[in-house]
């Protein structure tokens, strides 16, 4: 679906709409209705009534906090709380991967 759409706004509107879906939903799994006019952010965030987005850079920390989190226990529960492969599997070195799953308090024994 997203690749059939032409994104007249080029990447930003790409850029703009992945984050709109990243910051309304709150699994690992993010559900698209329709593209375009974007009504389902549109319902969604009328629904949101209490957020107020902060400083550009506290936002972008937040982002990338949740993106971090939910990849690495998305990884780790793909491969079964195997910390060597989930670091192959994502490219990383395993100390660095080990690192990043304390950072975020992931247990490999709780997922």
């Amino acid at each position: 679906m997203l690749e059939a759409y032409p994104w007249p706004g080029n990447v930003r509107e790409l850029e703009n709409y992945v984050q709109k879906l990243s910051l309304l939903n709150d699994g690992d799994l993010i559900r698209i209705n329709k593209i375009g006019g974007m009504s389902d952010i549109d319902d969604e965030c009328s629904e949101i009534t209490n957020y107020t987005f902060g400083a550009f850079n506290d936002e972008k920390k937040r982002a990338v906090n949740y993106f971090e989190r939910s990849y690495l226990k998305s990884v780790m529960i793909k491969m079964d709380g195997n910390i060597s492969q989930a670091a192959r599997y994502a490219g990383k070195e395993r100390r660095s991967f080990a690192r990043l799953l304390e950072k975020h308090g992931i247990d490999r024994n709780n997922l």
